[in-house]
């Protein structure tokens, strides 16, 4: 046996010993990724609820601003209600609590200076 026999003996131990690992990882990986039990069903059922939340989330919005617009369409009216009915209580007051408007004068004479 001379050095080169020695070293295809280790190259061919190392290639079976990395061999085993990558059957190990192969297994591991097909484990983690299996939809049902694994990783895998946990990233699906994760990737769905993110989903359903997302769609959730946009229907919620769409009816606050709806409800928003609404809310602010319901203030405008409010104000204008309340300023016809400022008017209305100020028309229906009787005259004599009210001012009355004076005409001014017209002075024919007109300032020599």
């Amino acid at each position: 046996m001379n050095l080169t026999d020695i070293l295809h003996g280790f190259i061919l131990m190392t290639g079976m010993g990395v061999l085993i690992l990558f059957i190990l990882i192969s297994i591991r990986l097909r484990k983690l990724n299996n939809l049902e039990s694994g990783l895998g069903g946990a990233i699906a059922v994760m990737a769905s609820e993110i989903d359903r939340l997302d769609s959730s989330i946009r229907s919620v919005k769409t009816e606050a601003l709806r409800a928003s617009s609404d809310l602010s369409a319901e203030i405008e009216r409010a104000k204008y209600e309340r300023k016809f009915w400022a008017l209305q209580a100020d028309v229906a007051q009787p005259a004599t609590h009210r001012k009355r408007l004076r005409c001014k004068k017209a002075s024919n004479e007109t300032r020599v200076g």
